[in-house]
Parts: C-alpha cells; structure tokens; sequence
C-alpha cells in the first residue's frame, strides 16, 4: 500500500540546505529541544558505544553533558550542511524515510524535531528499532498536536473573511496516544510519550513566520496551495492580535514537544 505523500520532501531537503550554506539556519527550538533530550539521555545512567542523532545540526549532544556517556555519536540529517554542524566527520545526508543502516548496530538513536515531517512514521520508527541493538534506546521529541493552533485558526478566519476557500497552510501533527501506539506497533517495549506545552511571545505574525522560516519549518506540505495575499495577511495578522494576544504584548503561539522513548527487546529473554 502506497503512503500518502503529505510533505514535500525535496523542498525540505532545499530550504534547510539554503539555510544552513547561508548562515541563516536558527533553530532555537531545536537547540532548547536538544537540551531536553540529553538531559533524559543522563538520566538514563548508562553509557552508549555508538549513536546516532538525527537532525540535531547545532544542538548535537556532543555539545552538551549527555557526550560524557556517548562513544561514537554520528549525526544525519535531509540536508548535509546542517549534519555537517553536528559533527564535521562523521556526518552524511538521508532521509530518515530510509536510513542507510544496518540491523542492531547502534545503542542510541535521538531524533530532534523532525519526525513530524515524516510521510511514513510507522516505517521510519520500525528502521530506527531495527537499527539498535539489544537493549538499545530510541529517544525523540517531535513537535505534537496544537503546534501553531492559533494560526492555523487565524488563517482560516481570514481566507473566508477574504472570499476564499480556506486551503492547508500548517501541518498535521499527531497525538499522544497516536504516538505512543506507533512505538508500540514498530516494536518497542516500555514506549513511553509524554508532552511539554510551550507558548512563545511575538511581535507580529509576520515575526512568527520569520522565525518558521529560519527554522526550516515553512513550505514543508506537497501541496502548499495558492501563496497568501496582501489582503489575507491583513485579516489574519488583526485576527491574530485580537484572537490570540500574549499577556507580555504581541500574539503567542503553541508549540507542544512530545517526547518518546522506547526500548529496543532484550535478545536474552
């Protein structure tokens, strides 16, 4: 059976290039992210011969305490520039719909912020157990369901204030359960999801896509739709101020983490 191509792959591969080549890519809340995950990497209290992060770019885990307990750490990513800034030598480019590894030859696999691009989770979540080896841990944080839920209602409103189909502009994302039954389903024991709710302050809408964009976040669905008018824009930035306003000044956006872990089987029970 055929998977419904919901993202647009290659346009994701060229604008986090674009961005890492030109100094432009900030990924503040990879970063933020990142530090999250290797928090619970040391919590964990073990120590990791060989890993592999995926899509962390600046965030990598060897910046941070969690590197004490890591051996080899490898970093991948769609685009091998932002890899590239992870680890300079031991880095390569895939997509993480098919990662070029070999069956149980890993202790780790993080993932920071990028599963929610994925058109075939299930497929992608059942490579990364198969990668691991016995006892192995997979951790990720994706961004979960309500992400931008205040623009995504602003939009909306604002197309139909202008006369005008209303048409996708943010992604889907999942839910908790959802999740924590595709680790379940790809075969990990003890799979856990939980979930943090930040609300960021900004200026504008236009500030907040600004910082999208920088993030590698824009222009991700196959099909984007119609692009945005001057007129559009208007409605959804008045509807926004008046709709969603942050108790400092400016909008406020959502932006759920949900972060999973799962356990590869042990081979001796």
């Amino acid at each position: 059976m055929s998977v419904p191509q919901i993202f647009n792959t290659q346009r994701i591969k060229a604008h986090r290039q674009a961005l890492a080549r030109q100094n432009r890519f900030k990924p503040s809340l990879h970063q933020y992210a990142g530090g999250e995950i290797a928090d619970r990497v040391r919590a964990l209290d073990r120590t990791f011969p060989k890993a592999l992060e995926i899509g962390a770019g600046s965030a990598s885990l060897k910046n941070t305490r969690a590197g004490e307990c890591i051996g080899d750490l490898f970093a991948c990513d769609i685009a091998s520039a932002i890899a590239a800034q992870a680890s300079k030598h031991k880095a390569f480019a895939a997509n993480q719909e098919a990662l070029p590894l070999k069956q149980k030859q890993l202790d780790l696999i993080t993932s920071i912020l990028n599963l929610h691009h994925v058109n075939d989770l299930p497929g992608a979540l059942l490579q990364c157990r198969r990668a691991l080896r016995s006892k192995g841990i997979f951790l990720a944080v994706m961004f979960g369901e309500g992400t931008l839920e205040e623009m995504r209602a602003s939009l909306h409103e604002a197309e139909l204030l202008a006369g005008r189909e209303p048409q996708p502009r943010i992604a889907p994302f999942a839910d908790l359960p959802t999740l924590g039954n595709l680790l379940a389903r790809a075969g990990f024991l003890h799979a856990i999801a939980d979930i943090e709710r930040l609300t960021l302050r900004y200026e504008s809408l236009a500030d907040l896509i600004d910082n999208l964009r920088t993030m590698g976040e824009t222009g991700v669905l196959a099909a984007p739709g119609t692009p945005l008018s001057r007129t559009v824009m208007r409605h959804a930035e008045d509807i926004y101020r008046q709709r969603f306003p942050h108790n400092e000044g400016g909008i406020r956006a959502s932006f759920p983490l949900a972060y999973l872990i799962g356990h590869a089987p042990d081979e001796n029970h």
